[in-house]
């Protein structure tokens, strides 16, 4: 007999994530050992995305954790991570275990691009307009956002794949000089 097997999003309605901290490995680009490109089925772990509308358009919101994760052809796409969740005003700020070079780091809503920078190095690209700038660091299919209110500080970062200045019409629009693809960045 035939039984048909269930959608995992059905489960993650009615069972509770495997994780209550959602901690980021910047090392890997992972959110508790999830990483871009990985399958959907994966996210079961997460726990319930807290916005079923959003869900139906492949963003998976966890507004109490401060991460929005979003999901293309069964493939996780992106992670958002808020500190600063001036626009929507619906993600409390990220609060978990940031780690990098296999170390805690502390990052918070309001931290500076120079404290940025001394934690991740320089960035591949930096972009600026008169209230934000954003800090492109690049790991071959892996791409980091870094949002930087000028007021505010740190407000979100963005780990996706695959690369937005990938695309050369990006490259254009964010005026970038510099050649692509970039030299491999290794993690120390």
């Amino acid at each position: 007999m035939f039984v048909p097997k269930a959608e995992p999003v059905v489960s993650w309605r009615t069972e509770p994530g495997l994780v209550t901290s959602f901690d980021f490995d910047f090392d890997h680009h992972a959110l508790c050992g999830i990483k871009p490109g990985d399958p959907v089925a994966l996210l079961w772990k997460l726990g319930p995305p807290e916005d079923k509308e959003a869900e139906a358009e492949g963003n998976y919101n966890y507004y109490s954790k401060g991460v929005q994760v979003s999901v293309e052809n069964g493939l996780v796409a992106s992670f958002v991570l808020f500190w600063n969740d001036k626009d929507q005003k619906q993600f409390l700020p990220f609060s978990s275990l940031c780690s990098y070079r296999r170390q805690k780091i502390e990052l918070r809503a309001g931290i500076s691009e120079p404290e940025i920078a001394n934690i991740f190095g320089e960035p591949y690209w930096r972009d600026e307009d008169a209230d934000e700038i954003i800090l492109f660091y690049e790991f071959g299919e892996i791409e980091w956002e870094i949002e930087i209110d000028r007021r505010e500080g740190l407000t979100a970062i963005v780990v996706l794949t695959p690369p937005l200045l990938q695309d050369e019409e990006q490259r254009k629009i964010f005026k970038v000089a510099k050649p692509w693809p970039p030299p491999p960045r290794a993690l120390k």
